[in-house]
């Protein structure tokens, strides 16, 4: 029986963001989002640092774990934007790891807006050891052989945003691999992920404000998956947050920004659906780093 819940819940996450597709879609997005879309690099004004871990599934053995890093930067020229992502995914039998370098076009619109359009690109490695995976007992044989491809990747991203607004759309990868399949990945834009993503901060007075937050996730022949977040600010050094997913699942975060440049933020993604028996629940914790705060305002950046 572990075995088998193992297998479905394999074929769950590859559907979504497994071996086949290389995505590293986490749910702390709305204060860093050039995690999803590379179009957003240099736009929090100086050289800013993300690394998160993700554990999910938390009481399934062999459940899904991510650890991502990330870091973006203007240039001395402010019309331009650069960027590194790392990511390591790993379930059971199968593991994703790469990288990937963002440059980004960034054309001011006013003092405080600009509207960005960026490409990415780097190399992931995927790996699938079926060899590893026992269907039944010990003494079975394996269910098939270790598969490795190392792949390029190549992404586009375009956003709008200010102080306290942001919208963005991105392709995290124009390359598309079939699940199980051992054909190399190729070039068809509509059959990969597309992001659309936007955000708004509304000041209530001098302490608190509301920051709605929304990200959608489109692939063809499979249904639409959406994030819809409300989260609260405190003298912008506390947020408390919620988010439903449409797969049935509610997100509960809260965050610290315990000095001008450091923030730790922790989720817990509670299920309400099909898992809500079997796991219990999914944890992601980040930490993020800016350099200096070089924005002629009081408060740093939301977006």
């Amino acid at each position: 029986m572990k075995h088998l819940l193992t297998i479905i819940i394999l074929m769950s996450l590859l559907k979504t963001s497994g071996f086949a597709q290389k995505e590293m879609l986490m749910t702390q997005y709305q204060d860093n989002q050039f995690a999803l879309n590379p179009a957003f690099a240099g736009s929090r004004e100086t050289l800013s640092m993300l690394a998160a871990f993700r554990q999910q599934y938390s009481n399934i053995p062999g459940a899904p774990q991510a650890q991502f890093f990330a870091l973006h930067a203007p240039l001395r020229n402010p019309r331009i934007g650069v960027g590194l992502t790392f990511y390591n995914e790993t379930f059971n039998i199968a593991r994703n790891t790469g990288f990937t370098a963002a440059y980004a076009h960034r054309i001011p619109l006013s003092q405080h807006q600009r509207l960005a359009f960026s490409l990415s690109g780097g190399l992931y490695n995927a790996e699938a050891g079926w060899n590893e995976l026992q269907l039944t007992d010990p003494d079975d044989e394996a269910f098939g052989e270790r598969e490795v491809h190392l792949q390029a990747a190549l992404g586009f991203g375009a956003a709008w945003y200010g102080k306290q607004f942001f919208a963005g759309f991105s392709v995290p990868d124009f390359f598309y691999q079939a699940p199980f399949q051992n054909d190399d990945a190729s070039f068809e834009p509509f059959k990969t992920t597309w992001l659309l993503t936007a955000g708004y901060q509304h000041l209530l007075n001098a302490s608190w404000s509301l920051q709605p937050a929304t990200l959608v996730r489109l692939r063809q022949n499979q249904n639409v998956l959406a994030d819809l977040s409300l989260s609260t600010w405190y003298n912008n050094r506390f947020k408390g947050g919620l988010t439903w997913r449409t797969n049935q699942e509610l997100i509960v975060t809260a965050g610290w920004r315990f000095t001008r440049q450091w923030m730790l933020t922790y989720s817990y993604d509670v299920p309400l659906g099909d898992f809500k028996k079997t796991s219990n629940g999914s944890h992601e914790i980040s930490l993020q780093f800016d350099w200096g705060q070089q924005i002629p305002t009081e408060n740093p950046r939301f977006f």
